[in-house]
């Protein structure tokens, strides 16, 4: 019916395609509320005066803004648009954040086309959804109490949009998209990949990570049915078009749930930090993974053998009946029989990052506990151990390890036995906890901590043996702050000082040096005074000098047999009390003075060497007899050694093998043959240290037999 001019007003009825589904989930109907604005484009249309018309906006319960009419003769198109922005929008993005319906409404792209006649003025603008909508049910289980978050990753949020057909286009914008539990969230179709993180879920207990490769087509809503638990994490997956066709189908994979971790400070004197659950379990109580020494894989399944076999990823031949097995690495050079890699033995004698099972999984500041870590955890002086039958009424056994500093710290060791062949053994009375330590006279073993109801103690195990893990954490300590207690750890370029080098590595920063003397009246000038200044403690390099050096990794301190530089002395007992080592460098590889024509390798290459030093520690230097002498003993005692001033020739009160044991666990490589100082013995010899049999001796200046192991002051 005209208006009386000639014109035709068109009058809308508003439908959504499927108007009995449900729209965001919960109470929101998929149907348009009252008060809400679509975008209406026009064709053929006038307005009241006659003036074409080719957009408006239709406001639910309202109507037009502006009231079209049908041009006199023609077939009018109308096209509408949810939200009313889009009609004339080149793409579409979805929200962010989905959790408030109002986010989640203004993400439901929608799109209706229809024609009116003279004849039809009045027809239905029906709208399809152009988005997919996923709904997730998550339903906490078995340990898990609460949802704290429902987080989609990995979404192309914007698509492109052409608003004269409604035809969607290219996909861009990836990242996540967060919603609410039993609610639901929009996104443009897509395929996801099963290789990315489809889903995480945030627990009380941890957080579930699920990864689902699937075609979301638009106009569709898909159901995820979830159970999240710590022992059984179950889901069903249904698919229900808008259209009302269903298909069930088993979509989620790979599902991974990380617990909730912390670092239990225990007022250690190292400040090492204990996590509070094993590596692989979801909670304090479970027994968690088991790892072969070095291993990064869980061998938990009783279908690997576990043996001195492939299993085991460093082996390489041998073991049992077979003999000595044979290691790709891993290896003390004094056990070549170990040794089946190229070369010679490795000599490495803690593990790398790489292979640190607690630091690859967890990765950050997290690594396995040194053997010193357990000796300082099971030390009664800082600790109390409890043994539970039935901790905390969880039906677990284990022990209870609880600060003497603040008795309300505490960890849990449940008694979760260990693996060997195809078996698992001595569950709940049991425990095996692997260190990062290789057993330095046994070398098909790592040091372990092992216990039962009525003991606890450092150990070692086969290699190969399935153990669990539980990781340390390590504030890392400031130069500033180092102690007497920190010798024998790693001094970074950044001035931290971490346990190992290959902790240092994992933090990024590159290792300097090993804390080798610290001055225990805490002033360096009481007893270790330089003339170029004093410092408190001194540090050697984890590796010898090579550039410049010969075949053997030797220099000449002096390319004459002959000749005065410094002072000079026979007496070992003057000698040992010269800590020069710094100025006497200085003064070697001087461009004027005394020594400016002479070529001293050895002074140069100490000088030279290129590894990164902390700002405000000195230049690298060649130690002087007396310093070589005061690191050994400090090393020498970290290292559990007998341990002496140097003497000539063979020395029993001093172990000096036991330096390079402390070199070697830092993640520094050991000290072999002679080593030379920067302490003159006469015009035509200088001192060298042979720390094998901690003796010292004389060498000539021009021999080019002994090595260069440089050091700073700081």
């Amino acid at each position: 019916m005209d208006d009386g001019k000639g014109l035709v007003p068109i009058n809308l009825k508003i439908a959504v395609y499927d108007s009995t589904d449900t729209r965001a989930g919960t109470g929101l109907l998929n149907t348009f509320s009252s008060g809400e604005v679509l975008g209406i484009a026009l064709s053929n249309c006038v307005n009241s005066s006659g003036t074409a018309l080719t957009n408006t906006t239709y406001t639910i319960g309202t109507g037009f803004a502006a009231q079209p009419y049908l041009k006199v003769g023609y077939t009018a198109t109308i096209k509408g648009y949810y939200p009313s922005s889009v009609r004339t929008a080149t793409s579409f993005t979805v929200n962010s954040s989905q959790i408030d319906n109002s986010n989640y409404k203004s993400s439901d792209l929608m799109y209706a086309s229809t024609t009116a006649t003279k004849a039809s003025p009045s027809p239905t603008l029906t709208f399809t959804h152009k988005m997919a909508k996923i709904i997730v049910n998550v339903t906490p289980t078995d340990g898990v109490s609460s949802i704290t978050s429902v987080t989609l990753n990995n979404i192309n949020r914007t698509i492109g949009f052409t608003n004269s057909s409604g035809a969607l286009g290219t996909l861009s914008n990836p990242g996540d998209i967060a919603m609410s539990n039993n609610g639901a969230v929009l996104l443009p179709p897509q395929t996801t990949s099963e290789s990315n993180n489809f889903l995480t879920i945030v627990t009380n207990a941890g957080t579930a990570y699920y990864k689902l490769g699937k075609t979301f087509a638009g106009g569709s809503v898909y159901t995820l049915n979830i159970t999240v638990g710590l022992k059984n994490i179950g889901l069903t997956t249904t698919i229900t078009g808008w259209s009302g066709n269903q298909l069930y189908y088993s979509a989620l994979s790979m599902q991974t749930i990380v617990p909730v971790i912390s670092a239990v400070d225990l007022g250690l004197p190292s400040g090492r930090k204990w996590a509070n659950c094993n590596i692989g379990a979801n909670s304090e109580t479970e027994y968690g993974s088991y790892f072969s020494w070095g291993g990064t894989e869980d061998v938990s399944s009783t279908s690997i053998n576990l043996d001195w076999n492939k299993s085991y990823p460093f082996w390489v031949s041998g073991g049992g009946s077979a003999g000595s097995p044979k290691f790709s690495k891993y290896v003390p050079s004094n056990y070549p029989s170990y040794w089946g890699g190229s070369g010679s033995p490795d000599d490495k004698m803690a593990l790398e990052s790489d292979d640190d099972a607690a630091h690859v999984i967890w990765g950050g500041s997290w690594h396995m506990p040194t053997k010193a870590d357990w000796k300082e955890l099971n030390n009664a002086s800082y600790t109390t151990w409890t043994w539970q039958s039935n901790f905390n009424s969880s039906g677990v056994a284990g022990w209870k390890v609880t600060s003497n500093n603040d008795p309300s710290k505490y960890i849990f060791l449940p008694a979760a036995g260990c693996r060997n062949g195809t078996s698992v053994s001595n569950q709940g009375t049991n425990g095996f906890y692997w260190s990062s330590t290789l057993v330095s006279y046994s070398p098909d073993n790592g040091h372990s901590f092992i216990f039962n109801s009525s003991s606890h103690n450092e150990n070692y195990d086969y290699r190969y043996t399935g153990c669990t893990v539980r990781a340390v954490s390590e504030t890392p300590i400031p130069l500033s702050n180092v102690s007497e207690n920190d010798v024998g750890k790693v001094i970074c370029s950044n001035g931290h000082i971490h346990t190992t080098k290959y902790v240092a590595e994992a933090e990024g920063c590159i290792a300097s040096g090993i804390i080798a003397y610290i001055n225990s009246n805490g002033s360096a000038s009481a007893s270790c005074p330089d003339v170029s200044g004093s410092y408190r403690g001194l540090a050697i390099a984890l590796d010898d000098c090579t550039v410049g050096a010969n075949s053997y990794g030797g220099y000449q301190w002096y390319t004459s047999n002959s000749g005065s530089c410094t002072t000079q002395s026979t007496e070992l007992t003057t000698v040992l009390g010269w800590y020069d080592g710094l100025s006497k460098t200085n003064s070697l590889v001087a461009t004027s003075g005394t020594c400016a024509s002479h070529t001293h390798a050895a002074a140069d290459a100490a000088r030279t060497f290129s590894t990164a030093r902390p700002s405000g520690v000195s230049a690298w230097f060649l130690p002087s007899l007396g310093q070589w002498n005061l690191m050994a003993k400090d090393l020498v005692a970290q290292g559990g050694g007998k341990a002496a001033d140097f003497i000539r020739n063979y020395n029993q009160n001093m172990d000096g093998t036991a330096v390079s044991k402390v070199i070697l666990l830092a993640g520094g490589t050991g000290l072999s043959q002679g080593y030379l100082s920067s302490s003159e013995y006469d015009t035509e010899a200088v001192w060298y240290v042979y720390f094998n049999y901690g003796a010292v001796y004389s060498t000539s200046k021009s021999s080019s037999a002994y090595k260069v192991r440089p050091c700073f002051a700081f």
